[in-house]
């Protein structure tokens, strides 16, 4: 059996939780001896580099394309990008299964049909809010998190209230379709006029993509009650655990270097939804003399959100940032903290930073948020605190006792296994037997 990933970023920079689960998975595939392909873009002249076999055991298939002017509406409409040169990799790879793990330009409706139109089972992971949500985080307006539903009016409401518009004219711009009048407007007036149908030409799309796929893949519960409630058929849905980390020794629990102070650690990317901001907001109001030191492993993320936290770095020396750290290191960088703080404001579809402290018997202080909240309720190890609320996560970094709260972890580590290795087994064996229809159809 032969099975094609698809991603929209390089595998060699693994700084995100996509491509983390990519290569995870696809190990997983290696160890079931199933072959594994794995295609992925970069910005040059439009080509196609078949990179070969590399030491992971994976076949390597990078698609080039200009930086084309991305507009609004592209992006809207899902115009895709790379379709000739995927549908080449299609026919080098000759793929019993196509995974996508996105719903953007480069892994569009058309993209679907083509792996379809080869022979494969096609599969999509919902990976990010970013796949169906216009705003990129579920929360609407900014506050509530939101079902994920889209619709037309509500959605096209909220994404203008982030750019700062008044309620009155929001009203009239989220019910009445008036692209035609942004014609006549200069171009740098036109996106409150053209935002509905926008919105509406995505959702079309979206629709479009998920009905082309034979199974769309979730990892926690608020995803799937999503995806149902964005019209994908419950046949479709299919749940798959986060692949787990790579095996290491598992040590001393109540082993961390010898300080005297607690050690609290951020892991992720710096981007205002991943709340690195409350926990450096609670390590103020923390009294100076308070000893503790809060790292925070940050892989780039917005420029302006950088420097926010940069600044914040550098008014209380406490708190440090670090380069992001290779997912080898992860472990030790885990043991040896108090916790680990995972203070998002929007929903997480894993999420690997409480998987993977879990994993080492690291205490989680996590914000009430889906997925994390998930986490920490089913299998412990964990607190959760109000998101965005820093005077309460100040409360827990001062007072909580989270060397009581290490555990050995071979339990979990066990559990989730099993569990991971059921469903991977079941998603395989339905890809085989669609294999074997295919076949027979065509003898």
């Amino acid at each position: 059996m032969r099975w094609l990933m698809v991603s929209q970023d390089t595998p060699r920079d693994v700084l995100g939780g996509t491509e983390l689960y990519v290569r995870r998975l696809s190990k997983a595939l290696l160890e079931r001896e199933i072959d594994v392909s794995w295609t992925y873009y970069s910005e040059g002249d439009p080509d196609l580099t078949k990179e070969g076999m590399q030491a992971d055991g994976i076949e390597y298939y990078k698609i080039s394309g200009r930086n084309e002017p991305r507009t609004r509406e592209h992006v809207w409409q899902v115009d895709p990008l790379g379709l000739n040169e995927f549908r080449r990799v299609l026919k080098l790879a000759q793929p019993d299964c196509v995974h996508f793990n996105g719903f953007s330009r480069h892994q569009s409706p058309e993209h679907f049909a083509a792996a379809k139109e080869a022979g494969a089972t096609v599969l999509m992971t919902y990976h990010a809010a970013g796949q169906s949500c216009s705003r990129w985080d579920l929360l609407y307006k900014g506050q509530e998190v939101c079902s994920g539903t889209i619709d037309v009016e509500r959605c096209t409401d909220c994404t203008l209230q982030r750019i700062g518009l008044p309620a009155p004219l929001r009203a009239v711009l989220s019910r009445v379709d008036l692209s035609q009048l942004a014609e006549i407007l200069p171009h740098g007036a036109q996106h409150p006029f053209v935002r509905r149908k926008g919105l509406q030409d995505y959702h079309r799309r979206w629709q479009e993509g998920m009905a082309t796929l034979d199974k769309v893949v979730w990892h926690t519960a608020w995803v799937r009650e999503l995806l149902l409630s964005n019209g994908v058929l419950d046949d479709r849905l299919f749940h798959l655990p986060l692949p787990p980390p790579m095996l290491f020794a598992i040590t001393d629990c109540n082993e961390h270097s010898a300080r005297s102070h607690r050690r609290f650690v951020f892991i992720g990317r710096l981007i205002d939804v991943k709340g690195a901001h409350i926990l450096t907001e609670a390590l103020r109001l923390l009294p100076p003399e308070e000893n503790v030191e809060v790292l925070l492993v940050g892989a780039k993320g917005e420029d302006k959100y950088l420097e926010r936290i940069q600044k914040e770095c550098a008014l209380d020396h406490r708190v440090r940032l670090v380069p992001p750290a290779a997912p080898h290191l992860i472990p030790d960088i885990m043991r040896d903290s108090d916790a680990i703080v995972v203070p998002s404001l929007c929903p997480e579809t894993g999420p690997y930073t409480v998987l993977e402290a879990l994993w080492t018997g690291t205490p989680v202080i996590g914000s009430d948020r889906a997925g994390i909240r998930e986490l920490i309720r089913k299998w412990g190890g964990g607190v959760l605190f109000e998101a965005g609320n820093a005077p309460q996560l100040a409360r827990l970094l001062s007072d909580y006792d989270f060397q009581s709260m290490r555990r050995d972890p071979t339990l979990f580590r066990k559990s989730w296994c099993d569990a991971f290795n059921t469903q991977i087994d079941e998603l395989s064996q339905h890809v085989q037997a669609n294999e074997s229809r295919r076949d027979e159809y065509i003898c």
